[in-house]
């Protein structure tokens, strides 16, 4: 990678909010909403018992578990950068171009830029699910094959998707 390219999306939430920091405004009561309702929904949906009282218990540890699981994929996303400082010459070329470029700009321009944000995004929702289970359901009504369906739920709908969205769009 050539010292004078910039890198436009190394881990593009995280920089947005640090660049634009009223936006956490609007990112912290919008993350807690999404997994409001998703609790919500998922505990309705699969007629689990005291809805308020397992809600109540797991939602806010359920959001923070969301926003250490992004970082955790957005980290790995970056790993894609720190790779590529370590390959030796040929390797760290085509890497650059078809990972880390993909992943910092449009993930949907290479297969492999768009795998790795699927690996990415799968990580966190692997994240988002263990801990779902083992930590912020540990304290509800609910039985083992209950916090599974309901663990299950939060990962695949709170997964970080955005990550695929291309960050060219921004600044084009």
């Amino acid at each position: 990678m050539k010292r004078d390219e910039k890198l436009y999306n190394v881990l593009f939430p995280l920089w947005f909010l640090l660049l634009v920091p009223i936006s956490w405004l609007i990112v912290i009561p919008a993350n807690f909403v999404i997994d409001l309702l998703a609790l919500l929904l998922a505990m309705k949906l699969l007629r689990m018992p005291d809805i308020g009282k397992n809600l109540k218990s797991a939602v806010l540890k359920s959001w923070l578990a969301g926003f250490a699981a992004d970082l955790i994929g957005g980290g790995a996303m970056f790993l894609s950068v720190l790779a590529g400082e370590f390959l030796p010459d040929p390797v760290r070329s085509w890497v650059y171009h078809n990972i880390t470029e993909a992943v910092m700009v449009n993930p949907f321009s290479s297969v492999g830029g768009f795998l790795w944000t699927a690996v990415c995004v799968a990580l966190a929702g692997g994240i988002i699910y263990l801990l779902n289970l083992k930590f912020c359901l540990k304290k509800t009504t609910l039985d083992l094959a209950q916090k599974r369906k309901l663990a299950l739920a939060m990962a695949l709908v709170t997964a970080p998707y955005l990550f695929f969205v291309p960050t060219a769009l921004l600044y084009r």
